[in-house]
């Protein structure tokens, strides 16, 4: 797989992002002052959220803001760009049941395993999960999240096989 393709599993795997809103993030939505990626464009209306980069991916993140184009990565129509990117996995791994969207399973399974005291609102708000019947967080809190808190549950996540 080529360097580009295989940045954006990368970060794929250590942000939880749907193949789309990675494919939809412009270089505006990085905030490298405080190390956060907005998610503004998702599956659904819960979808926007602030997510921490991990260490292991801030590199990349810097590499590919000195790219031509107003895109983290790629230009162009997404559903195109994302039978590209899950073409380029199956050569890779040839079995017709991982696709791309493994990378997002696998974050959420090892944010689970790597944090097990952390809060389910928090988990929900890094997966970009509804949080509508969280009456106190959704009313009260008015969605507000300790970033510190979803840095910590994040910061825990290291593959070695990248």
């Amino acid at each position: 797989m080529d360097l580009k393709h295989l940045n954006f599993c990368k970060v794929a795997l250590y942000t939880g992002c749907r193949i789309g809103e990675i494919i939809s993030l412009k270089k505006e939505f990085i905030n490298l002052e405080d190390n956060t990626i907005y998610i503004f464009d998702g599956k659904n209306k819960f979808a926007p959220r602030t997510i921490p980069i991990n260490k292991n991916i801030l590199e990349i993140i810097k590499n590919q803001l000195n790219n031509n184009t107003e895109y983290l990565f790629f230009d162009g129509n997404n559903n195109a760009i994302g039978k590209r990117v899950n073409s380029r996995l199956s050569k890779i791994i040839p079995n017709k049941n991982k696709t791309f969207h493994g990378l997002r399973k696998n974050f959420c399974q090892d944010i689970e395993l790597n944090n097990e005291n952390l809060e389910e609102k928090y988990k929900k708000y890094i997966f970009g999960h509804s949080l509508k019947k969280d009456i106190s967080h959704s009313i009260y809190n008015r969605g507000k999240i300790n970033i510190e808190k979803l840095e910590n549950c994040i910061f825990t996540l290291t593959y070695k096989c990248i």
